[in-house]
């Protein structure tokens, strides 16, 4: 019996230096995830315990390799690690990661493996809108990452406060998308990419809001202000033209004559005509008496000449 508890004591004597470590390194962090955000750069980030091991160390290394690199651009908060920026060609291997440090006079050891294409998470696209003739024209750069066949965006926009949402894939440099322009609308645009599960997994937040055109409560009100204003005017436009069309209509159109009144005053002039060439006018001849006297001139006789 003592012989048998002897040999339980050395079996536990042996196990506890395996198991500390596992049991510490749960109690120091937890939650580790990575993302990949470029062709080249990853990010890795975990949350502390109440427990950190102020010498907390973080190595990782390619499968088949040996040698460890440690972490040099670790993400802080307060006094404490809480991430790390790293640097290396993630998008065709594997990686391993190894966390080292000490806890309370113990020695901490964690490891993980990471598939970097299967956590795919690059910057949120920056979407550009350009007017060009009668549509929109939406752009924006693919992320730094991977083919362009690998990846799809989902398009969401607004107008007039209808909603739509389109899904493109795209395999050049730029992506560009054409919408109608509604210059009566204003336009919200948002963007996310999808990385496929052919290629892996993962995708990008939603961009921010891009706004575009008018805004839908302005254009409202201006409308109303048009609805009322518009009818107004052309009423009050049409009461002046009929205005001044009752005090000036005699001259403007002035009165025209029946034509069977025409006609009747015509027959009846012609008529007329007859009657009075038919009855000339004659003058009855008058009697005049002219006498006829002559005399002297006194003054002839004064201007003749001497003999």
């Amino acid at each position: 019996m003592i012989l048998k508890h002897m040999e339980f004591l050395f079996v536990l004597q042996y196990f506890i230096p395996l198991i500390t470590p596992e049991v510490a390194v749960e109690k120091e962090l937890k939650n580790f995830q990575c993302s990949l955000y470029s062709s080249k750069a990853m990010n890795c980030s975990w949350l502390p315990a109440n427990q950190t091991a102020d010498d907390l160390q973080l190595y990782y290394w390619y499968p088949g390799e040996s040698h460890k690199t440690a972490c040099s651009d670790y993400k802080p908060r307060a006094s404490e690690k809480i991430g790390c920026r790293l640097r290396g060609d993630f998008l065709e291997h594997d990686v391993y990661f190894l966390f080292n440090g000490t806890l309370n006079g113990l020695s901490v050891q964690k490891t993980f493996r990471v598939c970097p294409v299967h956590y795919v998470k690059p910057p949120a696209p920056r979407v550009k809108i350009t007017e060009e003739g009668k549509d929109l024209l939406l752009s924006w750069d693919p992320p730094d990452l991977a083919a362009h066949h690998c990846w799809v965006y989902i398009l969401n926009y607004s107008m007039c406060r209808e909603s739509l949402s389109k899904e493109i894939q795209y395999k050049y440099d730029n992506v560009a998308v054409y919408v109608p322009y509604d210059l009566r609308c204003q336009y919200r645009v948002q963007v996310k990419a999808v990385y496929k599960k052919s290629c892996g997994a993962g995708g990008s937040d939603w961009s921010d809001v891009e706004l575009y055109g008018v805004e839908d409560l302005n254009f409202d009100w201006l409308m109303t202000v048009f609805a009322i204003l518009i009818p107004a005017a052309v009423g009050l436009f049409i009461l002046l033209c009929l205005c001044c069309f009752m005090k000036h209509r005699e001259k403007l159109f002035p009165k025209i004559p029946q034509p069977s009144l025409i006609l009747k005053d015509m027959l009846n002039s012609n008529k007329e005509q007859k009657s009075f060439v038919g009855n000339l006018y004659v003058p009855a001849v008058e009697e005049m008496e002219c006498k006829i006297s002559l005399e002297k001139d006194s003054t002839l006789l004064l201007m003749q000449p001497d003999p």
